[in-house]
């Protein structure tokens, strides 16, 4: 008898257990794509191969020459683009990582480190306290801070711009400079009176909690600076916000 049993199709699925093949029943315990693993050497073999090859064809590399095929158009990279969107718009659970993932992948990248320190060395050739030393020496160049504010392009948001009208329209001490045009020991300030060493900070709800309130206001003491922070709420009511700004100046002055 033939070795399909003289059945054909569903019928030859359906002869062994829930439609499978005899070869996949044998290896259903085992994992897919059994096969011998290459050895360093054969890999070593396989990639002067296709080093020579790609050299002697030229032709099959066009586009990055690390990349084999026809460059996309701008017009296909727009269609794959909005079609991952659309993707994800339909499957977000695939593209979350749940926290066991994350702690998985976090000891996977200690043991590999430890058991790996040239990499470490390799990756991270400086301490998370160089790192922050040689941060704030890049934000010391005015040179580097000219350069970053171009690219982003700063500009006042809505309730600054309310701010700044209403400080020109009751005289108010206070020049806008959150666009990055003044930098105090590496951090920003909102407005500023540098005549009298004052700041005032406009925070949100979502964007600012206390303890960077805190933290800011420390980092500006330090340099001599006092600081007022005003809220969305203070916004509500235009006379009261006046009177608030008023006391602190007076507040200082009599100081």
């Amino acid at each position: 008898m033939a070795w399909n049993k003289g059945l054909k199709g569903e019928e030859y699925l359906s002869h062994y257990k829930n439609g499978k093949t005899h070869i996949m029943i044998l290896n259903e315990n085992k994992p897919p794509f059994l096969g011998k693993h290459h050895t360093p050497e054969r890999n070593q073999k396989v990639r002067e191969f296709m080093i020579n090859w790609r050299k002697n064809h030229p032709e099959h590399l066009i586009g990055n020459k690390f990349r084999l095929g026809i460059p996309h158009t701008e017009e296909d990279k727009i269609k794959i683009s909005i079609g991952f969107k659309k993707y994800y718009d339909k499957h977000p659970e695939k593209f979350k990582m749940t926290e066991e993932h994350k702690k998985n992948l976090s000891k996977t990248k200690i043991r590999y480190y430890k058991e790996h320190p040239e990499a470490k060395e390799k990756c991270f050739p400086f301490t998370k306290k160089e790192r922050s030393e040689r941060a704030k020496k890049q934000w010391e160049d005015i040179n580097f801070v000219l350069k970053v504010k171009k690219s982003l392009n700063f500009k006042p948001s809505k309730p600054e711009k309310y701010l700044i009208k209403l400080f020109r329209k009751f005289n108010i001490p206070f020049v806008y400079v959150g666009n990055w045009k003044k930098f105090i020991n590496g951090k920003n300030p909102d407005f500023i009176n540098f005549e009298q060493k004052k700041i005032i900070e406009f925070n949100g709800f979502y964007t600012h909690t206390k303890e960077e309130e805190i933290e800011r206001e420390k980092h500006f003491k330090k340099e001599g600076y006092e600081t007022l922070f005003l809220h969305y709420f203070d916004l509500k009511n235009p006379t009261q916000l006046i009177e608030k700004v008023n006391k602190f100046l007076e507040v200082l002055e009599c100081e």
